[in-house]
């Protein structure tokens, strides 16, 4: 190891005493432009070297894992099947990290990337609708804590959780329940959210300064597929489901 090390120092010496005294300056240049389309042929000896991995990915990507009774779809709405199955899943699966999880706020409705259509759920559905490697971040907040992210579910016309229910008056939380139960300012809750948006992603101020912060190391994506594959064990398809915890009227 003190062998290459040394053979090392004498060439970064090299290196440095060369460069002391030559000065390179670029004189001209030129470029081609290779367009990439049907007309280039395909080059065998890369194909061959990750045809196999291709076909490993291709089989562990189609694995049905489950189905959806119908499609769940992505919208804009206040309240989305969609957005409640995520946040319900995560939910669940938090749980079993940390039983007294009252909330589920696993992302926004822009962070879930992909609707899921009816029939087979495969591991590449999960991925497309979480492709990225976010984790489960389990959050103590104060209610005045949790009574904020009631507020930026309001302004934001609702986002996916699970565990709390509110109205929504001209952007205005009302009747806040957290497990059927008026939510109460003075005592302390507990939030499954994830790192994005515990570091602030998408401005999400209502997330911070907790009262204390538990890091998983459980991805989202991987709680999605886990609840996926537990449900079809149970004899259970993925049901849409509106239940009326975020609800919009009017003045």
């Amino acid at each position: 190891m003190n062998q290459y090390k040394s053979v090392g120092a004498v060439l970064l010496a090299s290196v440095l005493s060369f460069s002391c005294h030559k000065h390179f300056t670029v004189k001209s240049n030129e470029y081609k432009q290779y367009v990439i389309s049907n007309e280039v042929a395909a080059d065998s000896s890369v194909i061959r070297y990750y045809a196999p991995f291709k076909q490993q990915m291709e089989a562990e990507m189609n694995k049905v894992i489950g189905t959806a009774s119908s499609e769940l779809e992505k919208s804009s709405d206040p309240e989305t099947s969609l957005g409640n199955f995520f946040a319900d899943a995560i939910l669940v699966e938090a749980r079993k990290i940390e039983p007294a999880i009252d909330i589920s706020f696993p992302t926004t409705k822009g962070g879930i990337r992909n609707s899921v259509s009816a029939g087979n759920i495969t591991v590449a559905n999960i991925f497309e609708l979480m492709p990225f490697d976010n984790e489960i971040i389990i959050l103590k907040l104060s209610g005045a804590g949790v009574q904020k992210i009631a507020d930026y579910l309001a302004a934001s016309n609702g986002q996916p959780v699970s565990g709390i229910r509110l109205k929504v008056v001209d952007k205005k939380a009302y009747d806040v329940t957290v497990a059927g139960k008026p939510l109460d300012l003075n005592r302390e809750y507990i939030i499954a959210t994830s790192d994005y948006l515990a570091n602030n992603g998408d401005d999400q101020s209502s997330l911070a300064n907790p009262l204390e912060r538990r890091n998983t190391g459980k991805l989202i994506r991987t709680a999605l597929l886990d609840y996926v594959a537990e449900q079809t064990k149970n004899g259970k398809s993925i049901t849409p489901l509106i239940d009326g915890r975020i609800v919009v009227s009017g003045n």
